[in-house]
């Protein structure tokens, strides 16, 4: 098997590495949710197509996988508010002149560019018709922007592993960072004060999958592997980082735990998925639930689907611009 963001999956099916999966062979596919089945569902992208254009062979027949989703979520920003003194809630913080030398931002050619775009669209900023999938003269002003504002001290650090990025926010040597959701879960763990922000351009939205390599000889464990990824009891377990599952499977074992809620009110269910004490992202400290609200108020404030854009190559080409200056 491969397991990739879907981002990524698009350059091995293109490659002929990957062989399609029958949705029969993926028993708790019965229990999907619609965002992985409908163009109607709440996150749908109908620009983009995402998710159903990396999830399917055929969308709208969808009887064969390229990817089987694992697991999914929206990222945004995660800052230590007790530094801060405020609620985050814009990508343009990681920009803002008043937390130069304390941003840290994560070293991805295609993601950061992204949610800098989005940004810069969403603010009347730049002209950019679509921040997922940009061409070259919009690529050249995201990073040209990002040049100047390195230049000028912003940046504290360009993280490029999980653990650094917790141990940079832990120690408060940077306040806020592009973040992934675990990682504001670990810093809590540490007893430090860290959220996630609401950003009111939107998150950005991705999923992890399971791909079957084109010639396995080992193709039924392969498929067994899939199908206890979605069967609940792996999505449960990852639901407490922050992560959702593409099944529903998992709610039977969430409803009857309280691992989160450190008073035990709240079932990890309704902590991580309904969003605790209210669906609304949460203010101030401390938090009572999942701080970006429910699943329906996260997943109504999309900003884009990380996509695999035409042109990879000159955003890697760019972004090395970037890392150089």
């Amino acid at each position: 098997t491969n397991e990739t963001n879907a981002n990524r999956n698009e350059a091995l099916w293109n490659a002929g590495l990957l062989q399609p999966i029958p949705v029969e062979k993926v028993v708790p596919w019965q229990q999907a949710r619609d965002l992985f089945t409908s163009d109607k569902a709440l996150g749908f992208d109908a620009v983009s197509g995402w998710p159903l254009k990396e999830i399917w062979a055929d969308p709208k027949t969808q009887k064969e996988f390229k990817l089987v989703p694992q697991f999914f979520n929206c990222d945004s920003i995660g800052y230590r508010y007790d530094l801060t003194k405020e609620d985050i809630t814009s990508w343009g913080a990681l920009l803002d002149p008043k937390y130069k030398g304390k941003v840290g931002i994560l070293n991805d050619s295609l993601l950061t560019p992204g949610w800098c775009a989005g940004y810069l669209k969403k603010n009347g900023l730049a002209k950019i018709a679509r921040d997922d999938n940009m061409t070259h003269a919009e690529v050249d002003a995201v990073i040209d922007f990002m040049i100047k504002k390195k230049k000028e001290g912003q940046f504290r650090a360009i993280w490029e592993d999980y653990g650094q990025c917790v141990n940079l926010l832990a120690s408060g040597e940077i306040w806020l960072a592009d973040a992934w959701n675990p990682v504001i879960e670990d810093v809590k763990k540490q007893g430090v004060v860290c959220k996630y922000a609401f950003p009111k351009e939107g998150f950005t939205a991705w999923f992890h999958g399971v791909a079957i390599a084109k010639d396995t000889p080992n193709l039924q464990a392969a498929l067994d592997y899939v199908n206890f990824c979605l069967e609940g009891w792996w999505g449960s377990q990852v639901a407490p980082q922050g992560y959702y599952s593409p099944t529903a499977t998992c709610e039977k074992y969430l409803r009857n735990t309280k691992k989160t809620d450190p008073t035990g009110q709240y079932t990890d269910y309704e902590w991580w998925y309904l969003g605790g004490e209210n669906e609304q992202p949460k203010q101030g400290w401390p938090i009572r639930g999942r701080d970006t609200g429910s699943f329906k108020t996260r997943w109504s404030n999309i900003m884009h689907w990380m996509v695999w854009p035409d042109d990879p190559d000159y955003y890697a080409q760019r972004w090395n611009d970037f890392l150089s200056a």
